[in-house]
Order: C-alpha cells, then structure tokens, then sequence
C-alpha cells in the first residue's frame, strides 16, 4: 500500500515537471518569436546593433565630450552606422539615436536643420535604401585638414555600403565634414555636403 501511495507521489511530480517544462518552452518561444516581429533591432544585425546602441548611449557628452575632431567623427560614425545600417526598427529608438547625434552638431547646424526636419529627411532615406536594399556598412575617416587661423577643419568621410559596382567593389558614398572649435573648446560638425572620390564639391 506505501509503495503504490510512494508511487503515485513520483508520477505526479513527473507530470508536474513536464507540465512545468512545457510552460517554460512555450513562454521562452512566445518571447523568442514576439522579439522576432516586434524588436527594437533587425534580428539578423541585432548583437552589433546592440553593442553600438549601447555605445552610444553610454556616452556622457555633457560630462565627457570628444576632445578632437576625429572623435567627434567616430561618435557621429557610430550614429551613422546606426541610422542607414538597416538595424533599427523602432522609430522611437532611432529617434533617440538621431537625438544623441545631433549634440555633436554646432549651434548654427541644429538650428537650420531642426530635428523635425532632420528626422522626416531620415526616415524618408530609410526608406528609399530600403527599397533598394541597400545599407551602410562602415564610416571610414581620413586625417583632419585643419585650418588653424580659423579654429576649424575638414574631414573626409567614405561610406561603404552593401551594394556592389560594376568590379564589384562595396559602393561608396564621400561626404567632406566641416567641425568646428565652440566658443567652450568642443569640437562640432558645422556642414556635410556629398562628394566625389576626389572630396571634389559634386
């Protein structure tokens, strides 16, 4: 009689470890499959949106701003990355991205070029690559060319994309970034304008 009583005590706390299990798989697939459609960050770029996302937002600009312009430009890069990398998929979280970014811009940039307008011109650039399939895929920097009698410098930028040329090379975009010295010392992104390969105005 002890042994059935016994036995019947193992079968329902074998059934009650199944039942367990099979409610931890399935809330562990409902997350896995929830995250899937409804993510922050596309799910095949999601580790390195992650760790850039983290980056940039670990950043204390107020408290611990880029010292030289080619920081500025690593910072901004990363945002970048970011924005056209085809990684984000809440527009709350690139809002904040686009947001971070522009505390690199100079007084006179963010103020002809409001975020409202900036993010609109963003998701609108979204949305063509998109379309195209195509997205960034490394902000690449070449040396400051300073000019010091006006506290200011250009940086060349090549943006390497996914998308291929006719040899089959990464299709590059070149942009020329003017940073200027604030009134406080910080460096700051006062214009872009595309270019060609040569940083020659297009």
């Amino acid at each position: 009689m002890a042994s059935e009583k016994k036995g019947g005590k193992f079968k329902l706390i074998f059934v009650l470890l199944i039942i367990t299990c099979v409610i931890i798989i399935g809330a562990f697939s409902w997350k896995m499959g929830r995250d899937n459609l409804y993510g922050d960050f596309e799910n095949d770029k999601k580790s390195m949106a992650e760790v850039l996302y983290s980056d940039v937002l670990s950043v204390d600009l107020k408290e611990d701003y880029p010292k030289t312009p080619d920081e500025v430009m690593r910072f901004f890069g990363k945002c970048y990355k970011l924005i056209y990398g085809n990684m984000i998929r809440n527009d709350e979280i690139l809002a904040e991205v686009v947001h971070v970014q522009r505390n690199v811009f100079s007084e006179e940039l963010a103020s002809t070029n409001t975020f409202e307008r900036e993010f609109q011109e963003i998701k609108e650039s979204i949305s063509t690559l998109k379309d195209n399939r195509v997205y960034v895929i490394d902000f690449d920097t070449k040396p400051p060319v300073y000019d010091k009698e006006y506290n200011t410098c250009e940086i060349r930028t090549i943006i390497s994309t996914n998308a291929r040329d006719e040899s089959g090379s990464s299709l590059k975009m070149y942009m020329l970034f003017n940073v200027v010295k604030d009134d406080n010392g910080f460096w700051r992104i006062n214009s872009f304008r595309k270019t060609n390969s040569e940083f020659k105005e297009i």
